[in-house]
């Protein structure tokens, strides 16, 4: 071979040598942003995690407090209850007397039904009369 032969061959691997450095050095180049991509994926996982971490314990914790408040309320409710059903039994038991006692005056046949004598006074109002025997 001679020495131009030598010399262009020389020139051609080092021109390939170079082209291959440069093709090491932007494959290198691109691993590394490719890796600070991923880190920087990972860190913004890792803080939707822990964002997600805290919100379940929030929730938790809010969930036992309103459990123990309605708690609280679950018994005030039951006597509140208890209390408006008594109260509501004095009152239709009230007027069920009152609203038969004032029927009966004004119909004899319940008058008569509830052991009553059904009459009129001297201004011809109606009443409904019990007597004991």
């Amino acid at each position: 071979m001679s020495q131009d032969a030598q010399t262009s061959l020389a020139v051609l691997l080092l021109d390939i040598k170079d082209e291959i450095d440069a093709a090491k050095a932007e494959r290198r180049h691109v691993l590394d942003a490719l890796q600070r991509a991923r880190i920087s994926e990972l860190d913004r996982a890792f803080a939707s995690l822990s964002k997600a971490e805290d919100f379940e314990r929030d929730s938790r914790l809010h969930y036992r407090q309103r459990l123990t408040e309605f708690g609280r309320w679950r018994r005030r409710t039951l006597w509140l209850a208890g209390a408006s059903a008594a109260l509501g039994a004095l009152l239709g038991a009230f007027l069920l007397v009152w609203g038969l006692t004032a029927l009966g005056a004004s119909s004899p046949r319940l008058c008569g039904a509830l052991g009553g004598q059904h009459g009129a006074n001297q201004q011809g109002t109606a009443f409904c009369a019990y007597w004991e025997s």
